[in-house]
């Protein structure tokens, strides 16, 4: 008897376009013209969330998380004056993983002109001997915008499971055109003689944040004078959370990339907040609105 593989292959397509004659200032009502979704993934994107000119995406996986072995591939992309938010409605888990197994999730972001794509997820969470792989990758024209919020937490705090998974690795890609702007590889996990609990000390939660785009200047300037400012001297330095900023720069295309480390989400959420509000006009409602204040 040959038994049956419990390995989950899902794959989803959300694409966003605007059909409003719209100044090249203006966000469009967004439409949906593609949705598709296979099993273990399922996408609704609901008519009256947010604001019109805002479609909110929620990606879903049937079983609350990924299990070991699960690979799954979702692509999002705006076409052009199109506005989106892929968020989500709780956290992504990550089960632990058997025999060695590999979860792997690839994310596809394809930014149209004069288009904007919002990634503002609930954090990832890893649990005990969990194997993850994500991998995102991002093709913009020269006029878009985008937002990308990535944000873990230690695991599951309340049993003790603070970094007990076994590797976490995330690697991003942006390329406008045929150039590649901007690329990262994150991996965390155990090295002989240094476990990542005690390296990480107190630290439950870490992110990061790219926003890019002629149409984010405003927001990236602030967060970049507010990030890189040094502290005063005599005065007490605030380590609940942490967070510094790079600039990224390639042509007339700007923008910033944050880094942050924090003891809880509270006191993460305090570094997301500052890049949500100022969106909340556009999207219409904060889609972490009583989750983590």
């Amino acid at each position: 008897m040959v038994a049956m593989s419990t390995t989950r292959h899902g794959h989803a397509t959300v694409v966003l376009e605007c059909h409003d004659h719209c100044k090249e200032s203006e966000y469009g009502a967004a439409e949906v013209v593609t949705l598709k979704h296979s099993y273990p993934l399922k996408v609704l994107v609901p008519e009256h969330t947010g604001n019109p000119k805002c479609k909110w995406i929620f990606p879903i996986v049937f079983g609350g998380g990924l299990v070991g072995g699960d690979n799954v591939e979702i692509t999002i992309e705006t076409k052009a004056n199109a506005c989106g938010l892929l968020t989500s409605q709780e956290s992504t888990k990550v089960y632990h993983c058997e025999d060695d197994l590999l979860t792997t999730q690839k994310m596809n972001y394809v930014v149209g002109d004069n288009s904007l794509l919002c990634v503002l997820p609930d954090y990832c969470v890893c649990y005990k001997d969990a194997n993850f792989l994500q991998t995102q990758n991002v093709q913009m024209s020269e006029s878009g915008n985008i937002i990308l919020l990535d944000w873990m937490t230690c695991g599951r705090s309340a049993l003790q499971e603070q970094w007990l998974f076994k590797s976490y690795k995330n690697c991003v890609q942006i390329d406008v055109g045929s150039e590649t702007i901007y690329k990262d590889s994150i991996h965390l996990h155990d090295v002989p003689g240094l476990k990542m609990k005690s390296s990480m000390k107190h630290y439950q939660v870490m992110g990061t944040c790219i926003i890019l785009g002629k149409r984010l200047k405003e927001l990236s300037n602030s967060l970049c004078k507010r990030y890189s400012q040094p502290g005063k001297y005599g005065e007490s330095i605030k380590t609940d959370v942490i967070c510094t900023v790079s600039t990224l720069q390639r042509g007339g295309m700007s923008g910033v990339y944050l880094r942050f480390l924090a003891i809880n989400t509270a006191q993460a959420y305090t570094v997301i907040k500052e890049i949500v509000d100022p969106l909340l006009p556009l999207l219409g409602a904060d889609p972490f609105q009583n989750k983590y204040g």
